[in-house]
C-alpha cells in the first residue's frame, strides 16, 4: 500500500492493515436447550444450532468452536442470517459433533467475531484504523482475533473399508440398526508442541468435505411345497430374490485428539450425518413348471445418493485461545 496502516511484529507478520479487514469479538452464541437432531447408529452424531443477534447486518459472522470432549469430532455445517425486521439480525451457526447424546453442559461454545462495523463500541479512547472507503477495519476498544495456529488438513477419501462390514439381512432392510458405516478412517496432522498449545483452545473449521458409502446384499430362495425329485419340484415351485442396500451419508469434521511425546496431533476424519437402506424384493411360482410362471415385485425405504467423495480438498484449521474472550 501507498498510503494506509501497518503494524507488525517482531517475526514481520502483519497485526494490522487498513487493507484487509480484522475481525473483533462479538460474543459467545447461545447454546440450544436440546440437538436439532441426532442418531446413535455408525458413531452417532449431532446437530447443535446457536444463536447470536448482531446489532449491523453487514458483517458475516465468523464461528469458532471450543471442544469439551476432544475425542469426538466437530465441524461447522453453516451460518445463516434471519432478518428480523429491524437493524438487528440473528443469526444461526450450525454445529456437528460425533456421538449420539450431549447435554448443555457438554455441548462445544461458539465464540463469533466480526469486522468493527457490526459491533457497538463504548468508551471514547483508542485507536481506529479506516479503510479506503472509510469503513472501520480496526477498533482498539473492541478485543481482535488473536491466530496461534494454522493447520492445513485433509480427509482421506473413504470414512470407512468395507472389509470392516459385518453381513446383514438382505430382506426388507432387515439390518437397518447396524453400525457398519462407523468411520474408520482419518488422517492425523501435528498441531504442534503440547506445552504451545493455548490455554482453551477454539478451532474454525468448516464440514465441507461430504461423503457417502454403501453396501448391498442379495439373497435368492427357492422353495417347494410338494415334493423335490433330483431337483424337479413336483408341486408348486417359488423363487424370492433379495436386495438391500444400506448407505451412510458424512461431513468433514476435526478432532480426535492425541499426544505423542511432546506433540499434540488431531485427526481430520468423518461424522456420519444421515444413514438409511433400499430394499427391493421379486418372487415367482410354477405349478409343475407348467402352469406359470407368475410373478411380482415391491421395494421401499430411501434410495442413497451417489456413492462418491466431493469437496475433498485442503482446509485450513484456524486456532485461538478462548479464554482470551471470557
Amino acid at each position: 500500500m501507498s498510503t494506509g496502516f501497518l503494524a507488525v511484529n517482531n517475526n514481520n507478520e502483519v497485526l494490522i492493515s487498513s487493507d484487509t479487514k480484522n475481525l473483533q469479538f462479538a460474543g459467545k452464541a447461545t447454546k440450544p436447550s436440546t440437538p436439532l437432531s441426532n442418531f446413535v447408529n455408525h458413531g452417532g452424531f449431532v446437530e447443535l444450532v446457536y444463536t447470536i443477534v448482531l446489532s449491523d447486518r453487514s458483517s458475516i459472522p465468523v464461528p469458532f468452536f471450543t471442544m469439551p470432549d476432544d475425542s469426538k469430532f466437530h465441524s461447522i455445517a453453516g451460518v445463516k442470517g434471519v432478518n428480523s425486521g429491524t437493524l438487528e439480525k440473528t443469526w444461526s451457526i450450525t454445529i456437528l459433533r460425533s456421538g449420539g447424546s450431549t447435554t448443555q453442559v457438554t455441548m462445544p461454545e461458539v465464540y463469533v467475531f466480526v469486522e468493527p462495523v457490526a459491533i457497538t463500541m463504548s468508551g471514547g479512547n483508542g485507536l481506529q484504523v479506516f479503510n479506503d472507503d472509510t469503513t472501520v477495519c480496526f477498533d482498539s476498544r473492541a478485543r481482535p482475533l488473536a491466530v496461534t495456529n494454522a493447520v492445513s488438513v485433509v480427509q482421506p477419501s473413504n470414512p470407512v473399508t468395507s472389509s470392516s462390514f459385518a453381513a446383514l439381512s438382505a430382506a426388507q432392510c432387515g439390518g437397518i440398526n447396524n453400525n457398519n458405516f462407523t468411520p474408520t478412517q482419518n488422517n492425523s496432522y501435528n498441531f504442534g508442541t503440547t506445552t504451545s498449545q493455548p490455554t482453551k483452545p477454539m478451532y474454525h473449521y468448516n464440514g465441507l468435505a461430504q461423503a457417502q458409502r454403501e453396501a448391498s446384499f442379495y439373497q435368492y430362495v427357492e422353495s417347494c411345497t410338494g415334493f423335490n425329485i433330483y431337483g424337479f419340484c413336483v408341486g408348486y415351485e417359488s423363487t424370492l430374490a433379495n436386495t438391500s442396500t444400506y448407505w451412510a451419508f458424512y461431513r468433514g469434521a476435526i478432532g480426535g485428539k492425541t499426544i505423542t511425546g511432546s506433540d499434540t496431533y488431531l485427526k481430520a476424519g468423518w461424522i456420519p450425518v444421515i444413514a438409511g437402506c433400499y430394499w427391493s424384493s421379486v418372487s415367482s411360482g410354477a405349478f409343475l413348471r407348467i402352469f406359470g410362471p407368475g410373478s411380482s415385485g415391491s421395494s421401499g425405504g430411501a434410495w442413497p445418493y451417489s456413492d462418491e467423495t466431493i469437496n475433498l480438498a485442503a482446509q485450513t484449521v484456524i486456532v485461538g485461545d478462548a479464554s482470551r474472550y471470557d
